[in-house]
């Protein structure tokens, strides 16, 4: 049996449920306006572009509608490669969102893949060279210690 993560109760027990795919949870902070998509356990090795993609755009359009101040990904459960072209097809797809953000930081946590994290780190420099607005980001191992950073 698999005990629950301490950082996946964290999110349950904290913050509002707001939206859910097979592959993804979507949580709001909304006192400190923080938007969350938090990868579930065992659901991404194997999956399809397609539905990496509609998770992207799932997300994106949380960012636009609800508006954050503050953005976490949780990628501790995220066993998929982000290959260039999926990073260049996103900024492609977002580039009307990021322009018009009101996104201030944003904190990616991560577990122990660094071939997963090297892929969304590639997505942020993507960003940058195709002129996307930057705004303060860090990594972490942690939920709670993301949380914490984003809230300060």
């Amino acid at each position: 049996m698999n005990e629950e993560d301490p950082s996946d109760r964290f999110l349950r027990d904290n913050l509002k449920l707001i939206s859910e795919t097979p592959a993804r949870c979507y949580y709001q902070d909304e006192r400190s306006k923080v938007l969350v998509a938090s990868w579930k356990r065992d659901t991404t090795e194997n999956i399809a572009p397609q539905d990496f993609q509609q998770n992207a755009l799932i997300f994106a359009d949380l960012i636009a509608r609800r508006k954050p101040a503050y953005v976490m990904v949780d990628c501790r459960h995220l066993e998929h490669e982000i290959t260039y072209e999926q990073q260049l097809w996103y900024v492609q797809q977002t580039r009307a969102l990021w322009l018009k953000s009101t996104v201030k930081k944003m904190a990616f946590v991560f577990k122990s893949n660094l071939a997963v994290q090297l892929g969304v780190e590639g997505l942020r420099d993507v960003a940058e060279e195709e002129g996307l607005p930057s705004f303060d980001y860090r990594i972490f191992e942690t939920v709670e210690e993301a949380m914490n950073w984003v809230r300060s």
